[in-house]
């Protein structure tokens, strides 16, 4: 668990811990989201082009900081589904493009194995990030979303 949480504000049930995981998450707080994973967990990430198995602390930082540290990063829609110590997660996220500034988006699943107190095993899987063309840019001709 994260070194600040006390005993009181510690998610206890496998959903609790997958809800405090979007909490953090909305709330850009990517170490208090490291904090959550028990030790020796590992995060398998299913992007369309590659694949990762991530099991150190710090690789799992970067990656949260480099995949989800974006600019006017929002949840636009989750739903948690628990049953016993796996949580599955679905949303919609949403941001703004480092490069062009452009409005993005993100249509992910997660489940998550909950053990010894936190996040034991993530497995990610994203349909692909979407960054949208500014309104006045779009042509009948051409098509409103562009694949990245």
């Amino acid at each position: 668990m994260h070194a600040n949480a006390t005993q009181v504000d510690r998610p206890r049930t496998a959903f609790q811990i997958a809800d405090r995981f979007v909490e953090l998450m909305a709330k850009q707080d990517l170490n208090g989201v490291v904090g959550l994973y028990s030790p020796g967990a590992s995060w398998e990430v299913h992007v369309p082009g590659w694949d990762e198995l991530l099991s150190d602390p710090i690789e799992m930082l970067d990656l949260h900081q480099s995949f989800f540290g974006r600019d006017r990063f929002r949840i636009d829609r989750y739903e948690l589904i628990a049953s016993g110590d796996s949580v599955a997660l679905n949303w919609d996220l949403g941001w703004r493009d480092r490069q062009s500034g452009l409005a993005a988006a993100s249509f992910q699943s997660h489940v998550f194995t909950i053990a010894d107190g936190g996040i034991q095993l993530q497995r990610m899987y994203c349909a692909g990030v979407r960054v949208y063309e500014e309104p006045d840019t779009i042509s009948i001709e051409s098509p409103h979303v562009r694949e990245v």
